[in-house]
């Protein structure tokens, strides 16, 4: 009954850090994309 529960537990927590990361990562790259974006008009214009 005990590990069922930690076992439980244990999945929730592992399913936010997987999340949180795949969150960052889009984070990073949104913000990578619009720097690049802006620095290739900048140079353009």
């Amino acid at each position: 009954m005990g590990f069922s529960n930690y076992n439980r537990n244990g999945h929730r927590v592992n399913s936010q850090i997987i999340g949180t990361s795949t969150y960052w990562r889009f984070e990073l790259w949104t913000s990578l994309l619009l720097t690049l974006n802006y620095s290739a008009k900048f140079t353009l214009t």
